[in-house]
């Protein structure tokens, strides 16, 4: 502690003022629901259009230049890969919009499972992107019908705008994992609570 030399006394050394946290929060904690509603109503309505995307040789017959109408437009695998990976996207969603809720609306801090959740939505949405990728990256001319001869060049932006946009999302997934190996209980979280303590006891020693 520091000295007054006048007067002989210790000086009290003032403490820091602590981050506030404003939670409760009102209209946060709105929004966070209204969130959660979208998401689930989101996950009803894939599953329910899975239904009939993923149902392979059901209601329909006769050919088309493509192929058995039991088999496209109505019913193909990467409609209903597009339509899983996004059910388990809002899914993760929902997740994460359900862990922040907990902290606004009732001062629950599961940072540790919101950024997970947040991780794992942005890894399905980059693997929803290269589902679209497998139609719109195709030669031209190549896998009729998903690919279309119209277009070539706004086909080559959407190619790449998908492509940079897998970078992204899993930029993302990363980020949050990074912050989930810091809050969430384990080895990590420990280093950092033992680092606190460390320099705490330095503080109060000097």
């Amino acid at each position: 502690a520091c000295v007054d030399k006048a007067a002989g006394q210790p000086v009290p050394v003032p403490e820091q003022a602590k981050p506030q946290f404003q939670s409760p929060n009102p209209p946060a904690c709105a929004v966070e629901f209204l969130d959660i509603t979208r998401g689930l109503t989101r996950i009803g309505t894939s599953i329910a259009d899975g239904t009939t995307v993923c149902a392979t040789e059901l209601g329909w017959n006769g050919l088309t230049p493509w192929g058995d109408k039991k088999v496209w437009p109505f019913h193909n695998q990467r409609a209903c890969a597009d339509l899983m990976l996004g059910i388990l996207s809002y899914f993760a969603r929902a997740v994460g919009d359900a862990e922040a809720a907990a902290f606004d609306c009732f001062n629950n801090n599961q940072g540790c499972g919101q950024s997970i959740g947040k991780a794992m939505r942005a890894i399905f949405e980059a693997l929803q992107a290269l589902v679209a990728i497998s139609s719109r990256c195709q030669v031209q001319g190549a896998d009729p019908p998903y690919y279309s001869n119209k277009d070539a060049p706004i086909r080559g932006f959407q190619c790449w705008a998908k492509v940079w946009f897998v970078i992204q999302r899993l930029v993302k997934a990363s980020k949050y994992i990074d912050v989930a190996c810091m809050v969430c209980p384990g080895p990590a979280q420990d280093a950092v609570v033992a680092a606190k303590k460390a320099t705490a006891a330095a503080a109060a020693a000097a």
